[in-house]
């Protein structure tokens, strides 16, 4: 079972639609604030479900995620962490979004540390699309695409 929004909280795997790559930190070099990549190696994320439907905060590795100014980090910073709503979109999968409706992206490219996750702005996003390897926050609004959706499964 697949579906997380049955759960109070739990520890799962996100792997990209694009490629089926997992999604990961990059801890090179090892920082307060590591990004958040399309990589090779699985990592484990807990859900934790907090005020509404489909809302949770999301950490790894004693990190909370959020977004830093462009990107997406892991981090450890002493405040209160950001809120994600984890959607279903059908068929095991789900659109990972901030609560003002930017979703994780995945353009696609080779797996690793350059392949960050960035937060984008709806005016900024047609010049985003054309950096290759970023993975990015993508204004929802627009069709929803294999680059939007990631696999989340149970640890």
């Amino acid at each position: 079972m697949d579906d997380i929004h049955n759960l109070s909280s739990g520890e799962f795997h996100i792997f990209s639609d694009v490629n089926g790559h997992p999604i990961d930190l990059c801890r090179t070099p090892p920082a307060a604030r590591e990004p958040v990549i399309v990589g090779n190696a699985t990592l484990r994320f807990t859900f934790k479900a907090v005020g509404g439907k489909n809302t949770y905060e999301i950490w790894a590795d004693g990190r909370h995620i959020r977004n830093v100014g462009d990107h997406i980090y892991g981090s450890l910073d002493a405040m209160v962490p950001q809120r994600w709503v984890v959607i279903p979109h059908g068929n095991g999968t789900y659109i990972i979004e901030t609560q003002d409706r930017r979703a994780w992206s995945d353009p696609g490219g080779n797996p690793g540390c350059e392949h960050k996750v960035k937060y984008s702005s709806i005016e900024t996003e047609t010049l985003v699309f054309n950096v290759i390897f970023q993975l990015y926050l993508h204004s929802v609004w627009d069709p929803i695409g294999p680059q939007q959706t990631f696999r989340i499964k149970r640890t």
